[in-house]
C-alpha cells in the first residue's frame, strides 16, 4: 500500500520529469517519461523519494503496457476486418 504522501511525491516527480523533457524540447511519451524518471533516480538519495520514483515508474510502465496492448488490438481488428472485407 502506498501512502497519499508517496503518491503525491510520485506525481511531483512525474511533473518534474515532464518539465525537464519540455525544457529540452524532447518528445513527450510514456517511454521518454520512463527514461527521464530512470535518469532522475540515479541522483535520488532519500528513501522516500526513491520509493515515490519507483511507484511512478511502475504506474507509467503499466500505462505503457496498456497503450501497446490497445494499439495491438486495434491493429489486429483492422487487419481481420480488411481480410473479411475482401472475401467475395
Amino acid at each position: 500500500m502506498h501512502s497519499d504522501q508517496e503518491k503525491k511525491l510520485a506525481e511531483t516527480l512525474i511533473g518534474e520529469a515532464v518539465i525537464e523533457l519540455l525544457d529540452t524540447g524532447a518528445a513527450i511519451s510514456w517511454r521518454t517519461l520512463l527514461d527521464r524518471l530512470h535518469k532522475m533516480m540515479k541522483n535520488i538519495t532519500d528513501e522516500k523519494h526513491l520509493r515515490a520514483a519507483l511507484y511512478a515508474i511502475d504506474n507509467i510502465s503499466r500505462e505503457l503496457q496498456i497503450t501497446v496492448a490497445e494499439k495491438s488490438d486495434a491493429a489486429a481488428g483492422i487487419e481481420s476486418y480488411s481480410a473479411e472485407d475482401n472475401v467475395h
